[in-house]
Protein backbone atom coordinates (compact mmCIF):
# COMPACT_ATOMS: atom_id res chain seq x y z
CA UNK A 1 0.00 0.00 0.00
CA UNK A 2 1.27 3.57 -0.62
CA UNK A 3 2.82 5.46 2.39
CA UNK A 4 1.97 9.05 0.55
CA UNK A 5 -0.59 12.00 1.41
CA UNK A 6 -2.89 11.61 -1.26
CA UNK A 7 -5.33 14.87 -2.04
CA UNK A 8 -8.86 14.10 -1.68
CA UNK A 9 -9.21 16.08 -4.93
CA UNK A 10 -7.19 13.38 -6.61
CA UNK A 11 -8.88 10.16 -5.44
CA UNK A 12 -10.71 8.60 -2.55
CA UNK A 13 -9.90 5.51 -0.76
CA UNK A 14 -10.55 2.09 -1.66
CA UNK A 15 -12.50 -0.52 -0.08
CA UNK A 16 -12.30 -3.80 -1.18
CA UNK A 17 -15.23 -6.00 -1.69
CA UNK A 18 -17.33 -7.12 1.18
CA UNK A 19 -15.64 -4.57 3.54
CA UNK A 20 -17.51 -1.97 5.03
CA UNK A 21 -14.74 0.10 5.33
CA UNK A 22 -11.13 0.96 5.45
CA UNK A 23 -9.27 2.71 8.47
CA UNK A 24 -7.13 5.33 6.97
CA UNK A 25 -5.12 9.00 7.71
CA UNK A 26 -6.47 12.13 8.04
CA UNK A 27 -5.02 15.27 7.58
CA UNK A 28 -7.33 18.17 8.59
CA UNK A 29 -6.13 22.27 7.89
CA UNK A 30 -7.62 24.59 10.54
CA UNK A 31 -7.30 28.10 8.94
CA UNK A 32 -7.92 29.96 11.98
CA UNK A 33 -5.47 27.66 13.96
CA UNK A 34 -2.26 28.26 11.29
CA UNK A 35 -3.38 31.80 10.73
CA UNK A 36 -2.82 32.26 15.10
CA UNK A 37 0.27 29.82 14.89
CA UNK A 38 1.79 29.93 11.31
CA UNK A 39 2.86 25.96 10.19
CA UNK A 40 0.84 23.88 12.49
CA UNK A 41 -2.61 24.23 10.78
CA UNK A 42 -2.87 20.37 10.16
CA UNK A 43 -3.85 17.80 12.75
CA UNK A 44 -3.42 13.93 11.54
CA UNK A 45 -5.95 11.55 12.79
CA UNK A 46 -7.17 8.37 12.22
CA UNK A 47 -10.54 7.55 10.56
CA UNK A 48 -12.53 5.16 9.11
CA UNK A 49 -13.60 5.64 5.29
CA UNK A 50 -16.96 3.77 4.91
CA UNK A 51 -18.46 2.07 2.10
CA UNK A 52 -21.13 5.16 1.61
CA UNK A 53 -18.09 7.60 0.79
CA UNK A 54 -17.91 9.15 4.39
CA UNK A 55 -15.03 9.95 7.08
CA UNK A 56 -15.95 8.74 10.60
CA UNK A 57 -14.36 8.96 13.54
CA UNK A 58 -14.28 6.60 16.46
CA UNK A 59 -15.30 8.68 20.03
CA UNK A 60 -16.33 7.26 23.17
CA UNK A 61 -19.63 7.96 24.66
CA UNK A 62 -19.71 8.43 28.61
CA UNK A 63 -23.35 7.99 28.97
CA UNK A 64 -23.68 4.72 27.25
CA UNK A 65 -20.00 3.94 27.93
CA UNK A 66 -19.87 2.13 24.34
CA UNK A 67 -17.79 3.61 21.24
CA UNK A 68 -19.67 5.25 17.96
CA UNK A 69 -18.28 6.18 14.79
CA UNK A 70 -19.36 10.25 14.43
CA UNK A 71 -19.04 11.56 10.86
CA UNK A 72 -16.01 13.69 10.14
CA UNK A 73 -17.37 17.16 8.92
CA UNK A 74 -13.77 18.78 9.57
CA UNK A 75 -11.90 20.44 6.75
CA UNK A 76 -10.02 17.13 5.37
CA UNK A 77 -7.63 17.79 3.07
CA UNK A 78 -5.30 14.98 2.50
CA UNK A 79 -5.54 11.17 3.59
CA UNK A 80 -3.15 7.76 3.08
CA UNK A 81 -3.34 4.21 4.02
CA UNK A 82 -2.46 3.23 7.37
CA UNK A 83 1.60 1.76 7.69
CA UNK A 84 2.15 -1.21 8.35
CA UNK A 85 2.80 -1.53 12.39
CA UNK A 86 6.22 -2.43 13.25
CA UNK A 87 7.60 -6.07 13.16
CA UNK A 88 8.45 -7.37 17.07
Amino acid sequence: MENNWIPISERLPIISNGQYGINILIAIFDSVYEEIHPGSGYTVSGCLFDIDGKFKGIYFDVKTKSFKLLETTDNITHWMYKPDPPKI
